[in-house]
């Protein structure tokens, strides 16, 4: 019974206990199977986690690449890379492809991800911004070595590359070409040039012309063979890349006024030739239209007006009160027809170098004896054939009588035509060296540049001369000292062609002397040249400052700056403030004084409102004299130690009172004082 009892009761118990145990078990795999979802879903997100961090590291290396590696970048690649990247890359199909799927792997069984992945990779490799950036690295490389080298090649990046650079990275371009730097042109022409030659932009293109022009089509990035820079052009270019101003016919670069750098090696032949190419050519046709003896305009007026005589003053010296003779001025003028032999004013009139001079062209009589006598001044012993008589006309063999006496009698329309010329003549007198010229007429025959006042015979001349190229020369003018009728005018032409001639110069004057004289005067003219930009520089900043002022000319500039200088300066010495700081602070204080009393306020200003003594009242009724009233006020305040300057002064002291002025006004206004006081400063170093 006991037993049937214990199993009666016990037998539902374990009915009740194995379903039980069934139900913990399904909930077990229940468990399970959602702990296998959960991983299973946990790996499909580090799957996506992954995808996604591979693509964003794929983007970024991109972008590495593009502007951290290559240290270029700019606003418009990061933009023109984000809009590629988010609508052409692929980027935005791949998100699409994994929304669509759920999952990494139905990605990969059910779409095409493995193909829009590596597709991805392949456009980021070569997406066009990069490409367009990597083709401009090497060119921005070569620019940036050169910006960076401040104390050597960066003064040779033209103008024109550096505004491609700018509007490279202001995105106006994407394209940036550099082929280089230009070359050290003033180098060069300093190094090839004597201490007495000045550097010019004329002399750069002359003797640097291919080098010019190879910097100006890299440059521009222009073909030769379609595009010719002019001589304009190169002056331009010349002008803008070496900073180029003029003064009174001085090229100044960067304001210097530049000479060569090598010690004089020359020869009084070579530096009489050169001071002849600097006289200039002309066609009679532009002789003729340009100068007149009726009106006064002479090519010796022109020579001295253009500073040509200047040139001839270091080597000789120059007399401009004298020219060839002038028929028109004797007593013959009507029969000469007023004719008078081009050249300018008379040159080597010093005694030592014409005497030196006239020896070597005349040469000796014998051994001993000069055909110069320097007391006298005549030359004997002329061979009158190929001289040149008033009228240009070269004296040729034939002209002469063959002899000293005899008279040849030729038909001609001058005076001394009716008495011919004899083919050696003495006595003739030195009237002094000229620069003339000479020329070829139509029938081949030598000519010297002659000009009349008879207007019919002025008008035959210039027609007959008109496309004949007249060159300068050097010339003798020799006078037949006659007794009966009127002087007799001759020239002789230095011929600085003949290797005689120049060794006969050469040997008269002194080299190594002319050398001392051609670098003292080198050295001397360079002072000049530069003082003369000081001084032009001078002009233009008290301009600006007197406009910058509003007065109306030096002398109430000079009473502004300087009595406001002396107050403050008086004020702050007072105040215990070193010079140092002193001279530091007081421009910058005068400008914000000037800047403060001309801002809008109603006049008469009462600086004293609480002052009832009329005498010691303080009222400015202008600009003028508010500033002179707010000066009173700052240096009263600053020597007696008032509390509300205390500030002010500290940062005088300590050398900060341009950074105390910046906390007082806005950026705009704090530049206009600044401005202002750079004005001042320039202003008082100049004077």
């Amino acid at each position: 019974m006991d037993y049937a009892l214990f199993k009666a009761l016990t037998g539902p118990m374990a009915n009740a206990g194995l379903i039980q145990q069934q139900r913990e078990q399904n909930q077990m795999r229940q468990l399970q199977m959602q702990q296998q979802q959960r991983q299973m879903e946990l790996q499909q997100a580090d799957k996506q986690k992954a995808i996604q961090s591979q693509l964003i590291e794929a983007s970024k290396a991109a972008q590495s690449d593009l502007y951290t590696k290559n240290n270029f970048s700019r606003q418009k690649d990061i933009d023109d890379f984000r809009n590629w990247h988010n609508e052409l890359s692929g980027w935005s199909d791949i998100q699409a492809l994994l929304r669509e799927h759920g999952s990494v792997d139905n990605a990969r069984l059910y779409g095409n991800l493995d193909y829009l992945l590596a597709e991805y990779q392949h456009k980021l490799q070569s997406n066009p911004i990069s490409r367009r950036v990597n083709k401009n690295k090497a060119s921005l490389e070569r620019f940036h070595a050169y910006a960076l080298d401040t104390e050597g090649n960066a003064q040779f990046l033209t103008q024109g590359s550096r505004d491609r650079y700018n509007n490279y990275l202001k995105g106006k371009t994407d394209a940036f070409i550099f082929n280089g730097g230009r070359a050290d042109y003033l180098d060069v022409a300093q190094k090839g040039q004597q201490i007495n030659q000045r550097v010019d932009i004329e002399s750069l293109i002359d003797k640097q012309r291919e080098s010019i022009l190879s910097d100006m089509y890299m440059d521009s990035n222009l073909d030769p063979n379609q595009h010719v820079f002019t001589r304009d052009d190169m002056r331009n270019f010349l002008r803008r890349e070496l900073k180029t101003t003029t003064l009174d016919g001085v090229d100044y670069f960067g304001g210097q006024a530049l000479y060569g750098m090598k010690e004089i090696d020359t020869s009084a032949s070579i530096e009489i030739q050169k001071l002849l190419e600097t006289s200039g050519s002309f066609t009679g046709k532009e002789f003729f239209n340009t100068f007149n003896l009726d009106e006064g305009l002479t090519y010796d007026k022109y020579f001295t007006k253009q500073g040509i005589d200047q040139k001839w003053a270091r080597f000789g010296g120059v007399d401009n009160s004298k020219t060839t003779h002038d028929y028109s001025d004797d007593y013959y003028g009507a029969l000469t027809k007023g004719r008078k032999i081009a050249s300018g004013t008379r040159v080597f009139t010093e005694s030592g170098m014409e005497t030196k001079l006239a020896r070597a062209v005349f040469g000796k009589i014998d051994d001993k004896n000069y055909r110069y006598n320097t007391g006298e001044r005549t030359v004997d012993n002329v061979q009158m054939s190929g001289m040149f008589d008033s009228r240009g006309r070269k004296i040729l063999a034939e002209d002469t009588d063959g002899g000293t006496e005899g008279v040849q009698g030729f038909i001609g329309d001058g005076f001394e035509d009716f008495f011919g010329e004899d083919a050696v003549m003495d006595d003739l007198v030195l009237e002094g060296f000229f620069v003339g010229y000479r020329g070829k007429s139509a029938d081949g025959k030598d000519i010297l540049l002659t000009d009349v006042t008879n207007e019919d015979d002025r008008k035959k001349m210039a027609n007959e001369y008109k496309n004949v190229v007249f060159e300068p020369v050097l010339m003798a003018e020799l006078r037949d000292d006659d007794m009966i009728s009127a002087d007799d005018h001759y020239y002789k032409v230095v011929d600085m062609s003949m290797p005689a001639v120049q060794m006969a110069i050469n040997e008269q004057i002194d080299t190594e002397n002319l050398e001392e004289v051609l670098m003292d005067q080198g050295t001397y003219e360079q002072r000049r040249d530069q003082n003369k930009m000081i001084e032009a520089k001078r002009k233009a900043d008290l301009a600006r400052l007197q406009k910058a002022l509003d007065q109306p000319d030096k002398k109430s500039v000079d009473q502004i700056v300087n009595g406001y200088d002396q107050q403050l300066t008086v004020g702050l010495s007072m105040a215990s403030v070193p010079s140092v700081q002193i001279q530091q602070a007081v421009p910058l204080i005068m400008s914000d004084l000037y800047v403060d009393s001309q801002q809008k306020r109603s006049y008469p200003f009462d600086f004293t409102p609480n002052e009832q003594d009329p005498n010691k009242k303080r009222i400015a009724n202008g600009p003028g004299e508010y500033m002179a009233y707010s000066t009173m006020a700052l240096k009263e305040g600053l020597v007696s130690g008032n509390q509300s300057y205390a500030v002010m002064l500290e940062a005088i002291r300590t050398g900060n009172y341009n950074k105390y002025s910046r906390t007082l006004y806005s950026e705009a206004d704090f530049q206009k004082r600044r401005n202002l006081s750079k004005q001042i400063i320039k202003y008082q170093k100049g004077r």
